[in-house]
Parts: structure tokens; sequence; C-alpha cells
């Protein structure tokens, strides 16, 4: 109960992450659901049934080349 309407994040390797999904998927295939490293999946729990929202979302790794460089190029940084 103390858990309702939360947002939990749970970060691990690939592995764990396929055999969480297998499980709440009724799936065999543990090859089938290993994510890309830092793939990004969404479990969502309503009336206490789990469901597979998003599957190793990798989109947030790939920012635009203006906004990419500017982290690479120290000269573009404000001093302090």
């Amino acid at each position: 109960a103390s858990q309702k309407r939360k947002t939990i994040a749970v970060l691990c390797h690939g592995g764990v992450i396929s055999t969480f999904l297998n499980h709440i998927l009724k799936s065999h295939n543990f090859w089938k659901y290993i994510p890309d490293s830092a793939g990004v999946s969404i479990v969502e729990y309503k009336n206490k049934r789990a469901c597979l929202r998003v599957f190793n979302d990798t989109t947030h790794l790939f920012l635009p080349a203006k906004s990419h460089n500017f982290w690479r190029d120290s000269s573009k940084m404000k001093k302090r």
C-alpha cells in the first residue's frame, strides 16, 4: 500500500532485466529481452498486473550534434 502511485527506478544488468521481463510476460525467450546498454524499459503496474509499456528505448543517447559538441568543447563553457 505504501508504494501506490509511486515511480521506482531500477538500474541493473541486462540479464536481470531479461529475467524480470520474461517472468512478467510469461515468456521463456531470455535473449529476446536483452536490452542495449543504457536502454530504458518501463513496466507499469495497474490492478495488480504488470504491463510492458516501453522496451529498450535508447533515444536519450542521441543528442543533436550541436549539443553534443558543446560538451566536448570546453572553450564554450562559462568560466567562474
